[in-house]
């Protein structure tokens, strides 16, 4: 063994183990992935599907635009989307909000919605969709 120095003895200290360092090191990586793995399954599996898509709009007069899109979520979620009609600025010029009740198995729904505007519109879309609750 080797002969320890006199800081060494006096505070009890004592050369590293490499075999020792490498076991800690070792068990402290296991951990880490551990932890990350499951903080990673945990998010996926309480991730809620919600997505939206624009199958057509129709401008049916100067105060309205007429917006057809479909909505994918979990049965069970009640989502609200936001519709709006926008100006050829690229303006806000109507807006209406959609709410879609839970429903049945199915998890993707049709949605035909009329958006008052205060002018008229060039395009219709869904600005957003959130969960509601």
């Amino acid at each position: 063994m080797a002969e320890l120095t006199p800081l060494e003895a006096r505070y009890g200290r004592r050369p590293a183990d490499p075999a020792r360092t490498r076991r800690r090191a070792i068990v402290g990586l296991v951990i880490a992935v551990a932890v990350v793995g499951s903080f990673a399954t945990w998010v996926e599996a309480t991730r809620v599907k919600l997505d939206y898509v624009v199958a057509r709009y129709e401008v049916t007069s100067d105060q309205a635009v007429e917006v057809e899109f479909s909505l994918d979520k979990d049965a069970d979620a009640v989502a609200v989307c936001r519709v709006v009609a926008q100006n050829r600025y690229q303006e806000v010029i109507g807006t209406i909000d959609v709410t879609i009740p839970a429903g049945p198995a199915t998890a993707r729904t049709q949605q035909k919605v009329t958006v008052p505007t205060r002018e008229r519109a060039i395009v219709g879309t869904v600005q957003s969709c959130r969960l509601q609750g």
